[in-house]
């Protein structure tokens, strides 16, 4: 067992821990010389992500859509994010993304877990069913909900947004 030292600040430490699997016991047996003989040998190597909360930490998570657009053709829904994560541990939830009409009804919802644990830029591409009736005359606009919730883990595991985030983007057709 692993602790941290004494000194260590509120925050969500992590790091990856990798297992590997090797054979308990050699194989005994007897082995004759007019019979050809296989061996085969596994190695199962897993790597898992290890994580250390102490204290009460929050975090701050500030995202822009700098593009987001409507691929009529394609039916998938772009958005290019820039996110910048600050405060002693990565974002960890779920993000929802809804495509709006102009009178605000909804068309399609998506939900994804996140993991941010850097500032950086990232593109998703939502696709779009087929049933859903796109035209390029209409007004579309998209609301994105980031939370510090997931189905996978406890609420209070997880270090929570300072605050919720909401972002609001008009769509452009493509």
């Amino acid at each position: 067992m692993a602790r941290p030292p004494a000194s260590t600040g509120d925050g969500l430490y992590f790091t990856r821990v990798k297992v590997s699997s090797v054979p308990q016991a050699a194989e005994v047996g007897e082995q004759a010389t007019e019979e050809i003989v296989t061996r085969l040998s596994f190695r199962f190597d897993q790597v898992i992500p290890v994580f250390y909360k102490r204290g009460n930490p929050e975090i701050q998570l500030t995202v822009e859509n700098e593009a987001v657009e409507l691929d009529v053709e394609a039916r998938r829904l772009k958005l290019r994010q820039s996110f910048q994560v600050e405060g002693p541990a990565p974002f960890l939830g779920s993000m929802k993304v809804q495509l709006r009409d102009a009178s605000d009804a909804l068309l399609h919802e998506f939900a994804s877990t996140q993991a941010l644990y850097f500032s950086g830029t990232r593109n998703v591409s939502i696709s779009l069913p087929e049933t859903l009736s796109l035209s390029r005359s209409a007004r579309y606009r998209v609301v994105v909900q980031l939370e510090s919730q997931r189905s996978d883990m406890e609420r209070r595991n997880i270090v929570q947004l300072a605050q919720p985030l909401v972002l609001e983007d008009q769509v452009q057709l493509r």
